[in-house]
């Protein structure tokens, strides 16, 4: 067991948390306002950033129907 524990490896330095650009933000609640369908797809990002409270808040506070795809690429569909 001693033996296995030590090739186990260990993050040392996490990336950190990065934030979007105010703009962004901005740009993105703009087109949500706007959108007559809109869609949340969630892609395995917000598996690894542990974000499900914070979509699962955002969803039940904006009613927006959500798709999660675990090979979702952040494609915007029908967006014409």
């Amino acid at each position: 067991m001693a033996a296995a524990a030590r090739t186990v490896w260990r993050v040392t330095d996490p990336v950190p948390a990065q934030l979007p650009a105010p703009e962004a933000m901005d740009r993105a609640v703009a087109l949500l306002a706007g959108a007559e369908r809109p869609l949340i797809v969630l892609g395995k990002g917000t598996a690894y950033a542990q974000a499900d409270e914070q979509v699962r808040a955002f969803v039940e506070a904006t009613g927006i129907p959500f798709l999660p795809m675990s090979m979702a690429k952040g494609h915007r569909i029908g967006c014409h």
